[in-house]
């Protein structure tokens, strides 16, 4: 195979330079990666590498580190240990902020790995006197500058951290299965295993060669990281799967064509991305501004009404706290029992503290949500404390507020978890209850229509569930396939009660329940989301 030139780091992208995609909102930003990427990234609701450990209170950015071992400080130049999706990801980031739009950043190649290699007559991996970090010479993973370099100037061409690169897994020429062992490579050779080159320091045997070539799907995690290649030329891309002769593990050839890779992908292209204003996707809320936003949202605080101007809807204040007296007098009116209560969605906790009303509200009140930095917020403000947090007046300038639990509320009652609405087998859908709020959320979920009709499993018979959403359909959270109406010929509101009455709920009332959320002090979002309280035959 013919390689044409390119630049690369003379060493693996460290921790510490990792750290910055990280606080820079690598995982907040959908134009740096690809489509699969993009969806495992909301699909994990992931916003750092999955071996750094909070230090601290999130949106600080401390970590730890998780090794095989044990956790300890960060190590900063140690490899980042990612997975092929991250390290994409990255690479678009960088390519942005060096501003090499002309020569975007990828990952190796397999070919251009062997270019980083010294000639050597002998594999090191049968030697005494191998420098790399490999075969458990240490129990985890070292600098990226610790050992000596390759003859060409490049450290860790082998252990230390296995490295990413852009081949999918294919047969080499004379690649014959053996009948006793069919069943391992031959699957991969489906176009969706990355190969992965150098070995790790806990690789042994043939995976430290410098004849080991291994594979894995760009999810996986195997104590790989990867460094910045930047071909010079055209093709931007040449793999070693490119018109593979096969065996191939389908039918026909699952690998590139290299026609179709000689420029990179248009969003590499472009300075600022391709995708479209106001797309929002789950890993947003995990954002500081949006964990600010509501919690202004949910503990606006006595003088709220008094600050908020005058041409924002008196009506669509303090949306929470609405939500949880609308079911605690429906339960009353109706004589429905208050022993137990589910916010599921409950953001940072707003309509939980209220249906924990000391006074009038529910014995137990469990809050859910998918977002971590929601849940944490929630838990600190349970917690008792005040907890300080700043909201945008114009540009860079900032008010500091605190979100406080009211006095009326029993902090005792409430408890918070992360968790995801349609996954039933988690512990918070282990027991049914008296009340369900389900506020704003049925339009960000995959599967709306399985969660409306798993309301008779959660609610109790005469229970209550009570329903707000503006129905702000996206393809981005719900396929068109899985949206409730909002198509030609049926609502969604009608779709919605449709489906509750199937499973035997009748309806007490539905009303409009405006809210209206901060992004700056001229810039309210006013959102008419309509409300729909039932009870449980």
């Amino acid at each position: 195979m013919v390689v044409g030139p390119f630049n690369a780091s003379k060493m693996q992208i460290s921790n510490g330079e990792f750290y910055e995609f990280v606080v820079g909102g690598g995982y907040r930003d959908p134009t740096l990666w690809s489509d699969d990427g993009w969806g495992w990234c909301c699909y994990r609701n992931i916003r750092k590498p999955t071996f750094w450990v909070d230090d601290g209170p999130k949106g600080l950015n401390q970590y730890k580190l998780r090794s095989v071992f044990s956790e300890e400080a960060m190590q900063w130049d140690w490899p980042v240990i990612a997975n092929y999706h991250e390290a994409k990801a990255y690479c678009a980031w960088r390519t942005r902020k060096d501003d090499v739009h002309d020569a975007p950043y990828r990952v190796m190649t397999e070919a251009e790995h062997h270019q980083l290699r010294d000639d050597a007559s002998v594999d090191p991996v049968t030697t005494d006197s191998n420098p790399a970090n490999t075969n458990l010479v240490s129990g985890a993973e070292r600098a990226v500058d610790a050992g000596p370099p390759s003859d060409s100037g490049f450290h860790d061409v082998f252990g230390n951290a296995w490295e990413w690169c852009e081949d999918h897994q294919s047969a080499l020429p004379g690649f014959e299965l053996h009948k006793l062992y069919d069943d391992f490579t031959l699957p991969c050779f489906d176009g969706e295993h990355n190969l992965i080159m150098g070995g790790s320091f806990i690789s042994t045997g043939d995976q430290a060669s410098v004849h080991g070539r291994y594979q894995f799907r760009p999810h996986f995690f195997q104590h790989a990281s990867f460094r910045l290649t930047q071909p010079l030329e055209s093709p931007w891309l040449r793999t070693s799967c490119m018109g593979a002769p096969g065996p191939y593990a389908r039918d026909k050839t699952p690998f590139r064509v290299a026609d179709e890779h000689t420029k990179p992908p248009a969003y590499l292209l472009n300075a600022e991305g391709d995708d479209t204003p106001g797309d929002q996707t789950q890993a947003d809320y995990e954002n500081d501004h949006w964990v600010e936003r509501y919690l202004h949202l949910h503990f606006p605080g006595p003088a709220e009404s008094s600050t908020t101007p005058e041409w924002v809807p008196a009506a669509a204040l303090d949306y929470p706290a609405r939500c949880g007296r609308a079911i605690i007098q429906s339960a009353i009116d109706v004589q429905a029992p208050r022993v137990s209560a589910l916010d599921l969605g409950c953001a940072v906790g707003g309509a939980a503290f209220e249906l924990a009303n000391s006074q009038s509200g529910y014995a137990t009140v469990t809050g859910v949500d998918l977002s971590e930095a929601f849940v944490h917020a929630a838990n600190q403000v349970k917690s008792g404390m005040e907890v300080p947090f700043q909201m945008v007046v114009e540009g860079d300038v900032r008010e500091l507020m605190t979100a406080k639990a009211p006095e009326y509320v029993a902090l005792d009652r409430l408890q918070f978890m992360q968790g995801d609405a349609c996954c039933f087998s988690e512990s918070w859908a282990q027991q049914s209850y008296d009340a369900v709020l389900v506020g704003n959320l049925l339009d960000r979920l995959a599967k709306p229509k399985v969660l409306l009709q798993q309301m008779n499993q959660l609610v109790n018979p005469g229970g209550i569930l009570m329903l707000t959403n503006p129905y702000s359909w996206k393809a981005q959270f719900t396929a068109r396939s899985e949206w409730l109406g909002a198509q030609e010929g049926q609502s969604s509101q009608d779709a919605t009660a449709e489906v509750l009455r199937e499973v035997g709920f009748k309806n007490i009332s539905t009303h409009e329940m405006p809210l209206a959320i901060r992004h700056h002090s001229r810039f309210y979002e006013l959102i008419g989301a309509q409300a729909s309280i039932w009870q449980r035959k």
